[in-house]
């Protein structure tokens, strides 16, 4: 898509609407990265299938996109990927968590299509866990829609879509209206591609995503990439908790490292009451544990560099 001028309607067209369209735009491209914490990893793979557990948009980081759709924001949950050729720093440390110990699940454009196929049926989730007795089925349950994030610029009414510049022709509230693939231009360094699900009857605290494991290897399909944080000699740890083949998981390649939990430990104690606020005790308890658990492994370290 060269600079042009187009209508909303025109423009939201881009986007695919079957699984095999969306294979057509993808099939020679980069792979599409999920980027989370490692023990969010360990949980989403260690099974004996891979599950997505998907939040409302209440929940996203966005939180201009969170106004957007203020309306749609309990019924509508988002499931996203960045689809980059590379490592991006920014990425790994935004979605690592505090201690930047975290991973990326990648999946080749094929078996995108395979996770695409599969969203015609999804499980409510309540307190963690899945109500598999109740399954969501699409049309009856929800609607789902998938594909790339536009990038919007308010200040010439422009919008990015895949390394393309459009401008809108009629109005950018036009194109926002009840589209849930609009994000700032600040955020496009995440080359975003996401799949959404709009429920309209049911509304749970989140929904499951629940994808076949082998065929998802199938081909080398699947791969994760440990973040730079995480040592080699970690890697067998990580592969038995994972329940995946050595050749899936490798570490990253990039040398660049940041101590986020020494650099933000003072900010943590002064939002700390922000933080638990609100959270019962076993909640309050499992932070204690976790953090503790995170000084240990923190201290190991700097004990064997000394």
């Amino acid at each position: 898509m060269d600079t042009m001028a187009l209508s909303s309607v025109e423009l939201r067209k881009y986007n695919p609407s079957t699984p095999d369209e969306f294979y057509k735009l993808a099939a020679r491209t980069a792979s599409f990265y999920y980027h989370t914490r490692l023990e969010t990893a360990i949980k989403i793979l260690s099974g004996e299938e891979i599950v997505f557990f998907i939040s409302p948009i209440s929940n996203m980081n966005d939180e201009n996109e969170i106004i957007l759709h203020e309306r749609e924001q309990n019924c509508t949950y988002i499931l996203c990927f960045s689809h980059i050729q590379t490592e991006s720093i920014p990425m790994w440390y935004l979605y690592s968590g505090i201690t930047g110990e975290g991973s990326r699940i990648g999946f080749t454009p094929a078996r995108m299509r395979d996770i695409l196929e599969s969203a015609i049926e999804v499980y409510p989730v309540y307190r963690r866990q899945i109500d598999t007795s109740k399954s969501l089925h699409i049309d009856d349950d929800y609607a789902v829609e998938y594909g790339w994030v536009f990038y919007r610029n308010k200040e010439d009414n422009s919008i990015k879509y895949k390394g393309d510049k459009c401008i809108i022709r009629d109005s950018m509230h036009s194109f926002e209206k009840g589209n849930f693939f609009v994000k700032d231009s600040e955020w496009s360094y995440e080359k975003e591609f996401r799949i959404v699900f709009k429920l309209n009857r049911t509304l749970p605290e989140q929904i499951a995503l629940v994808l076949n494991k082998k065929k998802m290897m199938a081909d080398d399909g699947l791969k994760v990439t440990l973040s730079p944080r995480i040592s080699e000699a970690d890697m067998e740890m990580i592969k038995a908790k994972m329940g995946l083949p050595a050749k899936h998981i490798s570490t990253s390649k990039i040398k660049a490292k940041m101590d986020l939990l020494s650099r933000n430990r003072q900010s943590i104690v002064e939002h700390f009451p922000e933080v638990v606020s609100g959270l019962n005790m076993d909640e309050l308890e499992s932070i204690i544990k976790q953090v503790e658990a995170e000084l240990i492994v923190q201290k190991e370290k700097e004990l064997a560099h000394v």
